[in-house]
């Protein structure tokens, strides 16, 4: 159930061993408040669906953590922030992809964000899931390279 979910995710963010954690489909809306999903420990970073209800994005950032730079964008279900870590400075797409949309699209649009970072070998790191559509096959590692992108299957 939904509650059984949350209580699950709460007990993974009191842990406080993640210095980030990702959600997809959180079916958050502008109903629901900031205040819901502040967490004392945790940055939240929030990118609702806005229409049609499901989807989303949520990234739950540890508050030691310095973000320098973050876009909430509104074209699609995407996060892009940048983290300093000491001297190194890495850059993250949180993103979600619904089925009915356009896989190359998708991809072209996000190796638009990713822009020059990925080309001038910048840590990068893309979260998010690609899903299998009908006569689409399904990214696997390697496959977006001509974009700019190295999209790995993580789960």
């Amino acid at each position: 159930t939904k509650k059984a979910y949350l209580c699950d995710l709460q007990k993974i963010i009191d842990l406080r061993v993640f210095h980030a954690i990702f959600l997809n489909e959180t079916k958050l809306d502008s109903c629901v408040p900031d205040a819901f999903v502040h967490q004392p420990h945790y940055k939240v970073l929030r990118r609702d669906r806005l229409t049609n209800g499901g989807g989303g994005v949520l990234v739950f950032l540890k508050r030691e953590l310095k973000i320098i730079a973050n876009k909430i964008l509104d074209d699609y279900e995407i996060i892009y922030f940048q983290i300093q870590f000491k001297s190194s400075i890495c850059d993250f797409l949180a993103c979600y992809k619904p089925p009915d949309t356009n896989s190359k699209e998708f991809i072209s649009f996000i190796a638009g964000v990713a822009g020059d970072r990925v080309t001038h070998r910048h840590r990068f790191g893309c979260s998010g899931r690609f899903i299998q559509q009908r006569g689409i096959r399904q990214r696997e590692t390697g496959q977006v390279r001509h974009h700019g992108l190295e999209v790995h299957k993580r789960f």
